[in-house]
């Protein structure tokens, strides 16, 4: 269970590293909680690395980690 990151060949270079931590943070945390609990945390997360991803996003990866499932997540 973990997070995929795809970028842009513009993104920064650790970009997908930083947001892979931040993946593997938030399951050790989260994982198995409430959406509802967990979509502020993911919010939260990306806030501290200066990305605003649409809320449909933010959910849907939040939705991955409550879950344990794998998931993709592309920056454009």
């Amino acid at each position: 269970m973990r997070t995929t990151v795809k970028t842009t060949d513009d993104a920064p270079t650790d970009l997908a590293q930083r947001i892979e931590a931040a993946d593997e943070s938030l399951r050790i945390s989260f994982s198995g909680m409430p959406l509802d609990e967990v979509v502020p945390e993911v919010r939260r997360s990306l806030d501290e690395l200066d990305l605003d991803l649409s809320d449909e996003t933010v959910r849907d990866w939040a939705q991955h980690v409550s879950d344990r499932a794998d998931y993709v997540l592309e920056i454009h």
